[in-house]
């Protein structure tokens, strides 16, 4: 927050001075609140995975000093590799190129050109390093079941591995939508039309947020399908069983047994094979689509 704060001012500074207009402040403003918003959203991240470090070791079919082992590498992998450093130094490099015409029009001074290229920048650098922040984290949880073995079970909602994964997931993806809300709000008010690639950036970002919730957790889907299958399976075994139990002697105990059975179905039916519904589906789709279409109305009314 205080590098935002003290980016902002210098983006203030120059304006001031050099540009002799402060009447476009406020897309500084955004651009600094943008890059706070994005080194927060890591900070969540990594919360996150401390909550999984507690939870996970427990949920784990393995001894707790090899998935305490598996949580830490990984988290090291995600939060300290020097790749993540990289990737976003190329992708700060890359959105400022991106932007260089639109900077080019709209600012006048060298001073300007040289502010805006270098706030794109960092906000390429925080995003870049916040997508592969991402990245590690669904390929942290897609190597559930291959790295260490997991104990899933169809019935528990808070405390299988699997559910966690999914809580876990869930929250990466509602923080990566509200920082792809505030990215796209610098498009809508700023001075100067967006370009196609910006806009079309920025697109393929709201795609990877909702493939983001709903792609790694394809071999949870799978898993749980699984689970639910055999259960059921063998739920009918014991139906047919108790039914023709009840056609030759319909005690009252014996119907009981078999209403108890269909109660049984009808409770394992319910329960969904993916962990996620279709109203956080909704939601999740419509905070990135609406965001998108506000840019898209803007930049048709402007050309």
């Amino acid at each position: 927050m205080l590098i935002a704060i003290l980016v902002f001012g210098l983006g203030y500074a120059v304006l001031f001075v050099f540009e002799k207009d402060t009447e476009r402040v406020s897309l500084f403003a955004t651009n600094a609140l943008l890059i706070a918003a994005i080194a927060n959203a890591v900070v969540l991240y990594e919360k996150i995975i401390d909550n999984i470090a507690d939870d996970l070791p427990e949920l784990l079919d393995e001894e707790n000093t090899k998935a305490a082992e598996w949580v830490s590498g990984w988290y090291h992998r995600i939060f300290w590799s020097k790749k993540i450093l990289l990737f976003g130094i190329c992708f700060g490099a890359l959105l400022a190129l991106v932007d260089a015409q639109a900077i080019e029009y709209g600012f006048l001074t060298l001073a300007g050109k040289a502010y805006a290229y270098f706030i794109n920048f960092l906000i390429g650098l925080t995003g870049g390093s916040m997508f592969l922040v991402m990245v590690g984290i669904a390929r942290m949880m897609s190597s559930l079941g291959k790295d260490v073995s997991i104990r899933p079970s169809i019935f528990d909602t808070k405390t299988s591995a699997l559910r966690v994964v999914t809580a876990a997931l869930w929250k990466v993806a509602l923080v990566a939508v509200f920082v792809y809300a505030l990215g796209l709000s610098t498009l809508c008010i700023r001075q100067n039309t967006p370009g196609l690639i910006t806009l079309g950036i920025s697109g393929i970002a709201g795609v990877f947020v909702v493939a983001y919730v709903i792609y790694p957790q394809v071999n949870v889907h799978k898993t749980l399908s699984r689970l639910k299958r055999q259960k059921l399976e063998a739920l009918i075994g014991q139906i047919e069983k108790s039914f023709n139990k009840v056609t030759q002697d319909p005690t009252p105990a014996n119907i009981a047994q078999l209403r108890d059975l269909f109660d049984l179905q009808h409770i394992v039916n319910s329960k969904k094979a993916w962990a996620f519904g279709i109203r956080e589906l909704l939601i999740l789709i419509s905070s990135v689509i609406i965001p998108l279409i506000l840019a898209l109305v803007k930049c048709i009314l402007e050309w």
